[in-house]
């Protein structure tokens, strides 16, 4: 048997009969011939999300864990990302160190004046 799909006016005019016409979830659901849990949930989205429940085809409830599964998608990859820019920095600082091991000298654009590096703790200082 195939799974039964219900439109957004149907969903709401159950949901309609049970919050506003008073009607019991058991009492719609076999008049309508719809499962008394579905019932229950339609009535929880409805509670939650108001006009924007049942949007499209989906649930309010389906969209809104779609657009979590997403962000944590994006989530997973940005963390991934930032830990190859780490590891690149760190591996950038160490082959920079190891070329400026000694004295170096180079011009320093705000002053115009050169600038050498210590060779003990490679650290920039004026050269006068």
């Amino acid at each position: 048997m195939a799974r039964r799909k219900f439109d957004k006016q149907f969903k709401n005019s159950a949901v309609k009969l049970i919050l506003e016409e008073g009607y019991s979830v058991k009492e719609v659901s076999q008049e309508l011939e719809v499962h008394a849990n579905s019932l229950y949930r339609w009535v929880q989205e409805v509670e939650e999300y108001g006009e924007s429940a049942f949007p499209g085809n989906g649930t309010a409830l389906a969209d809104a864990q779609h657009k979590i599964k997403l962000l944590e998608k994006e989530n997973r990859y940005l963390q991934e990302e930032l830990e190859l820019l780490k590891k690149f920095s760190k591996i950038a600082i160490q082959i920079y160190n190891n070329q400026l091991f000694g004295i170096c000298l180079f011009f320093h654009k705000a002053f115009s004046r050169p600038i050498r590096v210590c060779p003990t703790n490679n650290k920039l200082s004026k050269f006068y």
